[in-house]
């Protein structure tokens, strides 16, 4: 296994014998860039990405994403010449499976707690495989605890298949409010983008939480995976850089 991300040390939020961790990628970025590669090698030539609400088109031939208005989705996924990148996509799942291996790799071993953001419910199946498999090929000889966070004002529905993840990992579900965000006492001495600050929150306070959670809630190697909100417009020159290699 070899790791493509790095891991960075979180100071401002380790306790005791905690230690913090955050990877350099966005979530969302590599669920799509996945989706893109395996549908591209299925012959799919144009795709359809969606980004807060809005729909954006993109060529495989061409490097600029065009916005798309007054299209019924229903019918785009009909459409078997188009892709329509959602989290259903078992590539998305796929790419984040190889995270839970990429990132255990570059730690060295397997993680206490992983917390991550769910933008993508792809993100907590795709990480409970990666993980799964490790420990299938012995690789790890235990399961770390899960933490899919939601970092908004209302609930979301939660899958059947997120809950029956989440029940069979032990994992748990964290919905963190903006007002709870912000009357947190003090955030992380780095650049707090996307839904980190949520999860600095949760951190921050774990002392509390984790008499409701379990005996050693938060403890040990933790490790962050957050979603940055990378501009849409990065996406195309991105595969084409990478050579579409997620």
């Amino acid at each position: 296994m070899q790791p493509k991300t790095d891991l960075i040390k979180v100071e401002s939020l380790c306790e005791g014998s905690s230690t913090v961790y955050i990877h350099t990628q966005d979530l969302w970025l590599r669920g799509v860039c996945s989706a893109i590669r395996g549908l591209s090698l299925e012959g799919i030539e144009e795709f359809i990405v969606q980004r807060k609400g809005k729909l954006f088109s993109l060529n495989d031939r061409v490097d600029t994403l065009r916005p798309i208005q007054d299209v019924d989705i229903k019918t785009l996924v009909k459409n078997d010449n188009v892709g329509f990148i959602n989290e259903a996509r078992p590539y998305q799942v796929e790419a984040y499976a190889v995270l839970a291996k990429e990132v255990t790799s570059a730690l060295g071993h397997v993680p206490d707690t992983h917390i991550f953001t769910l933008i993508s419910q792809a993100i907590y199946i795709g990480i409970a495989r990666g993980y799964g498999e490790l420990l299938s090929e012995g690789y790890i000889e235990r399961f770390p605890l899960l933490v899919g966070t939601y970092v908004q004002e209302e609930s979301i529905d939660i899958t059947s298949e997120i809950s029956r993840v989440r029940d069979s990992t032990g994992g748990i579900l964290e919905f963190v409010t903006e007002e709870e965000i912000r009357t947190a006492i003090s955030y992380p001495g780095i650049e707090a983008a996307g839904d980190f600050t949520g999860i600095a929150w949760l951190l921050q306070e774990r002392n509390r939480i984790k008499k409701k959670k379990k005996v050693n809630y938060l403890t040990g190697d933790i490790i962050i995976s957050n979603h940055i909100w990378t501009p849409i417009e990065k996406v195309s020159p991105l595969i084409k850089r990478e050579g579409k290699t997620y």
